[in-house]
C-alpha cells in the first residue's frame, strides 16, 4: 500500500493504493480531507496481470505495481494518459 497525492493522475489524489496477491487486485481507497477516513473503494483493475506484490508511487506521480507470479514476474507502470 502507498499514499498517493500527486497531480500525475488526479482521479488517485488522496488516495491510498493497495495491491493484493491472493485477490490479483488494484485498489484506490479514497480519503475524506482530513485523511482520517476512507470514503470510497474503487478497484482499478482485477486479474489482468495475476497476483499483485507491491505498489510504489514514484515522486513524479507514476505507479509501480510489482506482480509475484513466478517466472512471469513484471514491473508495471501505470500514469496519466
Amino acid at each position: 500500500m502507498d499514499y498517493y497525492n500527486h497531480d500525475g493522475i488526479p482521479q488517485w489524489k488522496n488516495s491510498l493504493i493497495l495491491a493484493t496477491l491472493k485477490d490479483q487486485t488494484l485498489y484506490q481507497l479514497k480519503l475524506n480531507s482530513s485523511t482520517d477516513k476512507i470514503e470510497e473503494t474503487k478497484e482499478i483493475f482485477r486479474a489482468n496481470y495475476g497476483r499483485l506484490r507491491d505498489v510504489c508511487v514514484s515522486p513524479d506521480g507514476r505507479v509501480f505495481v510489482a506482480t509475484s507470479n513466478g517466472s512471469n514476474d513484471k514491473i508495471i507502470v501505470l500514469k496519466k494518459k
